[in-house]
């Protein structure tokens, strides 16, 4: 009896081991930035499953390649938790994924310009505290705090916008 009973115990690990395995291997196909937010959306188990591929399992050149066309540092500004868009941030760029990089799909703007314009000031501060330049400018010649000072002239009730621009006209 206790044989059987170690027997089966024994197969259910088994079992459980070969489905997380095969999530695991599942997880790793996708890219970060789906990392990011099946980190932040997902249930508790497969948000920590993704978190572990994110931080854990290594970005493809691609993956990077990816990122770097299209301002992939913007995609941190997912996350509602500020220390996980930090370590998601620092992540990123030990991998090698450009702070800088623009978005080759909009203007060619820079994951500080997209902040700029979401009046996300969480997001800009992170970006400018890791090196985001501020002088960059998009297809249409703007940087980010152009954008800030065009969106406050617009929206003169919104004092943010100012803080926003005055932020990032430092230099």
């Amino acid at each position: 009896m206790k044989r059987f009973l170690l027997w089966g115990i024994g197969l259910i690990l088994l079992a459980v081991g070969a489905i997380a395995f095969e999530l695991v291997r599942e997880t790793r196909q996708h890219d970060p930035g789906h990392l990011m937010a099946c980190m932040e959306v997902e249930k508790p188990l497969m948000s920590w499953v993704c978190e572990q591929v994110f931080f854990h399992g290594g970005f493809s050149e691609q993956d990077i390649a990816d990122l770097n066309q299209t301002a992939g540092t913007r995609m941190v500004a997912v996350f509602s938790d500020p220390a996980k868009a930090d370590a998601a941030l620092v992540q990123l760029l030990r991998e090698g994924v450009d702070i800088n990089a623009t978005d080759i799909r909009v203007q060619h703007m820079t994951a500080l310009h997209a902040a700029a314009l979401d009046g996300d000031v969480p997001q800009i501060r992170r970006l400018l505290a890791h090196g985001a330049k501020r002088d960059i400018r998009d297809d249409s010649g703007r940087t980010a705090a152009d954008y800030a000072r065009e969106l406050q002239a617009k929206q003169p009730e919104q004092t943010h916008w100012k803080a926003i621009a005055d932020m990032l006209a430092k230099g």
